[in-house]
């Protein structure tokens, strides 16, 4: 059994995304957990924060933990302590760690590629695996994975409503569309705004299309609709 510490992730039912048979223990993998410490102490939030972890036990019992996976980041509090000192780390890279029963931490450093819930799973499945001596494959156990199932359902109907908004928003930039007239006062062209008409209405007969304030609401809609974009995969 793993000695109980601060940093160890917490169990919550509601954290749960899937559940493994793995040989005679029970494998839970958890989406953020809070760390226990920040459970029993609320200062003590932001000192490591929890992207995913598999907690594998041997019995129903969640206390008894015989090994932890996790992927974690430095908490906000701990860079803010580094960053007076003159230390800054601008890299937001999880790093892929362990919890052995001997009361060890294990650190395999940096793993941008288990981002993914899935990925992350294998990868830990693997390394449990391998830590507890299981040859057996590890077995889904049914009625969790409906709740991963909608989470990633509901991510990748975000980005459909992201690319269907800003397709509708970039035609309408190309319809209707900013209009000015140049007027020459002492042999001198100024160009005068004549506002927002559709592409087949010119306002007056010698307007022009101000294709300068088109080209940058084009390039403002991108901008947004992919920071959107961005967000809702790490989601």
């Amino acid at each position: 059994m793993i000695p109980l510490s601060a940093s160890l992730p917490s169990y919550s039912k509601q954290d749960v995304l899937l559940m493994f048979k793995l040989g005679e223990y029970t494998a839970i993998l958890l989406n953020h957990p809070k760390p226990m410490g920040e459970i029993i102490d609320k200062k003590a939030a932001g000192m490591i924060e929890y992207v995913y972890a598999l907690l594998v036990v041997k019995s129903a019992q969640t206390s008894e933990l015989s090994y932890v996976v996790t992927l974690e980041k430095t908490g906000g509090i701990i860079k803010e302590a580094a960053a007076k000192y003159g230390y800054s780390d601008d890299d937001d890279a999880p790093f892929l760690c362990s919890f052995e029963e001997s009361g060890k931490h294990v650190n395999y450093g940096a793993r941008v590629d288990l981002l993914k819930a899935e990925k992350f799973a294998s990868e830990a499945l693997s390394l449990a695996s391998k830590y507890l001596g299981v040859v057996e494959r590890p077995q889904l156990i049914r009625g969790h994975e409906k709740k991963m199932r909608e989470r990633g359902n509901w991510r990748v109907g975000y980005r459909k409503i992201i690319i269907t908004s800003y397709l509708v928003a970039i035609i309408v930039a190309a319809l209707i569309v900013p209009w000015k007239v140049e007027v020459h006062t002492n042999r001198v062209a100024h160009q005068i705004d004549r506002g927002y008409a559709p592409l087949w209405d010119k306002p007056y007969r010698n307007a022009s299309i101000d294709y300068g304030r088109v080209i940058l609401t084009i390039i403002a809609i991108s901008g947004v609709a992919g920071i959107f974009y961005i967000l809702a995969a790490k989601k």
